[in-house]
């Protein structure tokens, strides 16, 4: 008979132990194959609960090595059916590089929590650790992965969507410097220098488009422009359930239709590629996401301009956080139809659901003077001379 062991005089329940390196509020749980599960619990009568909830789930259900009974296997399941429930996710930079990853991040953290007994108790610690940002990010596609725990009936403990259950921190403000004209050309004329002349061609759109860099990224010959027009089916807005196609003519648009060209010239030394913004890679490599070798991703733009920005030293005062990025373009633009009379032509213009969000983007590009008129001390006032 094993013999009974104690914490602070308070008896522990079988299969439950200290953490091994004594930090206050961590325990240990033995499972049947010798593996130990990391949890947290505030008391140790809270480490004893867990630990008799865990020894009658494996009275229940016998622990085995089975790949089954391990979160990273079924992740990957999970994953399989995603895409093949939706093919065109895995050209998708969003599918692979937050959301794929993200269920794959989940799956190794509780990688030694067997799958049936995997339950808030055990992710809540792991959730509250996480900045606003990344939980917003994480959270709708982990509540698909565990409704899909559900559905595969490989769980008990979960109900559905349980990531709506968890306290999710505020959002962060929001602290990145306005760009203003003058700066925007000052960027827009460095390009060259660094070889990177394509940029010249995304800030243009995005100055006479207010599109979103993964908008501009997705722009095709072949889908969305004849020669005539150019128009997109805006991403964020299709995610929202409201699909809004914006239409340019290059009639009323004939700078857009000159950049339209220039990208066209640019496709041609660039084994045609079909994308309106392409680039030569350094390396000839697709990934995941590419369809073409000098196809130019949301990320890649967003690296690229950071260094021509960076090259120009406009806001090398600033800290990286807080300097403008690609998408700061669109509130340039949007700004320089401010007197617009009608401002629901410009909140249409940038996809927008309320003319809230179009000011808000176009706010804090000016800069408020006041004279000042008053008199300035006399020296005897100020008790001394400069």
């Amino acid at each position: 008979m094993a013999k009974q062991r104690y914490f602070n005089s308070v008896p522990l329940i079988d299969n439950l132990y200290p953490d091994n390196r004594k930090r206050e509020g961590r325990w240990r749980y033995r499972w049947p194959d010798g593996s130990f599960q990391n949890f947290e619990a505030a008391t140790v009568q809270e480490a004893n609960a867990f630990a008799i909830e865990a020894n009658q789930v494996r009275e229940q259900k016998p622990q085995t090595e089975s790949p089954e009974s391990a979160l990273p296997y079924w992740a990957e399941k999970y994953i399989e059916h995603r895409e093949a429930m939706d093919p065109g996710l895995a050209n998708k930079s969003s599918w692979v590089r937050r959301n794929r990853a993200a269920i794959r991040q989940f799956a190794k953290q509780f990688g030694g929590t067997p799958v049936f007994i995997l339950s808030l108790k055990h992710i809540r610690p792991w959730w509250d650790s996480l900045t606003g940002a990344a939980q917003r990010n994480k959270k709708p596609e982990l509540n698909r992965f565990c409704n899909h725990l559900i559905a595969e009936e490989v769980t008990s403990n979960l109900q559905p969507h349980p990531f709506n259950i968890l306290m999710m921190r505020p959002a962060a403000h929001k602290k990145r410097a306005r760009l203003s004209l003058e700066a925007y050309w000052t960027i827009y004329k460095k390009a060259p220098d660094l070889g990177l002349d394509y940029i010249q061609d995304a800030m243009a759109i995005a100055l006479l488009t207010f599109m979103r860099r993964s908008d501009i990224c997705s722009l095709r010959f072949d889908e969305h422009t004849n020669g005539e027009q150019l128009w997109k089916v805006i991403s964020k807005a299709a995610a929202q359930g409201k699909l809004k196609r914006l239409i340019w003519n290059f009639e009323r648009w004939p700078e857009l239709r000159a950049v339209v060209a220039r990208c066209r010239e640019r496709s041609m030394k660039h084994k045609r590629c079909p994308y309106l913004i392409s680039k030569k890679p350094e390396r000839r490599i697709m990934g995941d996401v590419k369809n073409h070798f000098y196809q130019v991703l949301p990320d890649m733009l967003s690296e690229d301009f950071t260094k021509v920005r960076d090259a120009t030293g406009l806001f090398n005062h600033l800290p990286p956080t807080m300097r403008p990025g690609i998408h700061e373009v669109r509130s340039t633009g949007s700004f320089l139809y401010e007197d617009e009379a009608d401002q629901t032509k410009v909140m249409n213009a940038m996809a927008h659901s309320d003319i809230e969000m179009t000011r808000h983007y176009q706010s804090g590009h000016k800069i408020e003077e006041i004279e000042i008129d008053i008199e300035e001390l006399p020296i005897a006032k100020l008790g001394g001379q400069f």
